[in-house]
């Protein structure tokens, strides 16, 4: 496309926008609302993804607190009868003493 062209069609096109005020301003709106409209779906799908990813995340540990005065055995038993439950992935047993670390 050569520049003389592309001068002329931008003429054109400003020249066409002015004599079709109604007709421009009503086909810039429409696309100017589609693409609000579009734009507002997509943050509200981003927003519930990252919610149910976070929520995801959130429920897929359970925390078990075990009284003081424990003997080893007895805690590895408990690790035993929760490992035992259908669906549990894994069991750690984190000390007093590290979880006041962490």
């Amino acid at each position: 496309m050569k520049i003389k062209s592309l001068g002329y069609s931008t003429k054109e096109a400003f020249k066409n926008l002015w004599r079709n005020q109604m007709m421009s301003v009503a086909s810039i709106t429409s696309v100017g609302a589609t693409l609000i409209i579009l734009g507002i779906i997509y943050i509200l799908i981003i927003n519930v993804n990252n919610m149910a990813e976070s929520v995801k995340v959130e429920f897929d540990t359970v925390v078990v607190y075990l009284s003081d005065g424990l003997t080893p055995e007895q805690i590895q038993n408990t690790g035993a009868e929760i490992t035992a439950f259908s669906g549990v992935k894994a069991v750690k047993f984190i000390s007093k003493n590290q979880a006041l670390e962490d």
